[in-house]
Formats: C-alpha cells, structure tokens, sequence
C-alpha cells in the first residue's frame, strides 16, 4: 500500500469552512446573466495550516479583495463564504487569479476560463500549476419535506503521494448503511480534481 503523506479529501456541500473577517463581497445575489459567472475560490495547496501561508490580498478577474490588513483566506478555506452559497461573480470567460501572502509576497498568477450563466469553485491546489475549476451544479430537491433528516453533498477527490506529488490513481467513495453497518459504493470512481454529483446521505 502507498504511503500517503497528505490527504486531503474534500466534501463540498452547503456547509464549507470559511475564513474569519469582514470579507468584500462582489454581487453575490445578481442573477448571473450569459455574460457573467459566478465563482468561489477555494485555497487547497498541501502546506502547513499555519498563519505563514495564509493569504491576505486576492486579485480575481482584474479586482482586488483584502480584509483590512488581517488575512482573507486560510489554507484548506474558501471565499467569499461557502457555507452561506456566496459566489463572486465575474465576466465569463478567461480570467486571471493572483494569491498574496502577508508583506504582498505573491505565490500564485494563474489563468482559468469559465462559461457564463453557470457556478463554479476555482481550487488552487498547487502554486505551479493552473487552478482546478469544478462547475457546481444545482443542489438537487430534498427527498422529503423533513430537510433536515438528509444532507446533499458531494464528495471531490484532492489526494496527494507527498507534498508535490498528485495521487495518479481513482478513489471510490463508500457510505457505511446505518442499519446493515455494510460499506456501498456512491457514484463512480473519481480522479483528481474530479467530483461525485450530489447525493443525500441521512442525518442522524
């Protein structure tokens, strides 16, 4: 079996960690036209979960957002604030991300492209390479009228050999049955950077 230095295996639902602070918010609640695309970002480098390598000032799409001279964004966190469904919306098409660390040190100049009319989440997963841009599609409707007896989730893959080195290899996501205590597979295998659709495990 290979060692795996770092996981990191995210679940993405309507409950993502967000960073501290005031952040600048960009017309999270404009219906989003042809012309126009709605994005969070999402900070995923494998680096140490520490003040070092937070980000303090963000340039998305020709803007600047920074949080009054505290950090913006953590490592393993997102903006401008997942768990209430806020998105920055920007022109569609192809756009420029740059990440700041503290002192104005910047560690990330990527492009990535997106279509209008669509949601999306950027992953900067490794400073040297192109973000990860993963559509988020509509939440499905609740399978009952008790909402909080399910929770819809997904479920993306960002596993990592080491520090440098992507997992090259597909992981299959399994769900415990609560009753049987039996393992069942949910969707099909997924690489990196790629994504389960929704599903709606209970709550308990």
């Amino acid at each position: 079996m290979k060692s795996i230095k770092y996981l990191m295996l995210a679940a993405v639902s309507a409950f993502m960690l967000t960073s501290c602070g005031e952040k600048e918010v960009d017309g999270p609640w404009e219906i989003v036209t042809q012309d126009q695309a709605q994005v969070q970002i999402l900070y995923e480098t494998p680096v140490a979960a520490a003040a070092a390598n937070y980000v303090y000032k963000v340039e998305l799409a020709g803007k600047t957002y920074e949080n009054n001279g505290a950090a913006l964004l953590n490592t393993y966190n997102g903006i401008p604030s997942g768990s209430t469904g806020l998105y920055y919306t920007i022109p569609a098409g192809t756009q420029n991300l740059t990440l700041y660390l503290k002192g104005d040190k910047k560690v990330y100049d990527k492009n990535f492209t997106v279509e209008g009319g669509k949601k999306y989440q950027i992953f900067v997963c490794e400073y040297d390479k192109d973000p990860v841009v993963i559509e988020t599609p509509k939440i499905p409707a609740p399978a009952t009228t008790e909402t909080a007896e399910y929770a819809c989730v997904r479920f993306i893959n960002f596993m990592f050999e080491d520090a440098n080195t992507r997992y090259a290899g597909k992981v299959q996501l399994r769900l415990q049955d609560p009753t049987t205590k039996e393992y069942y597979n949910v969707g099909d295998p997924i690489g990196f950077g790629e994504a389960t659709e929704w599903f709606m495990p209970e709550v308990h």
